[in-house]
């Protein structure tokens, strides 16, 4: 690992349980993504801190809303930021929907990344 996953302190509740699951996501972004065009080429750290932390603040903001979710989407979504950080952490439905694809990502089914 050439990156230190940090969470910020208010981020902790939502990722306890779920720190592996985000890093074997951000291996994911760091090589397949960045190979296949998803996102462009940057450092490990950069991609930690730009994508995985930048989208526990949306998971948080889900988390904090006192509406019912009725349905979570992340529109545009390329390589699943910040739909597949939210599902990982929030634990609900999280539909991407790209220009070419709708997919869906819950909890238990959520793919395996590798």
């Amino acid at each position: 690992m050439n990156y230190v996953p940090q969470i910020p302190k208010w981020g902790e509740e939502y990722t306890e349980k779920k720190l592996d699951e985000l890093v074997s996501y951000h291996g994911w972004l760091a090589s397949t993504a960045i190979k296949t065009g998803l996102i462009s080429p940057k450092k490990e750290q950069a991609i930690w801190d730009e994508f995985i932390v930048h989208s526990l603040y949306f998971a948080k903001i889900i988390e904090n809303l006192k509406e019912r979710k009725e349905q979570i989407l992340d529109l545009g979504t390329g390589a699943g930021i910040p739909g597949i950080p939210i599902s990982i952490v929030v634990n609900e439905k999280v539909t991407l929907v790209d220009n070419l694809s709708l997919i869906h990502i819950s909890e238990p089914t959520r793919p395996r990344l590798i």
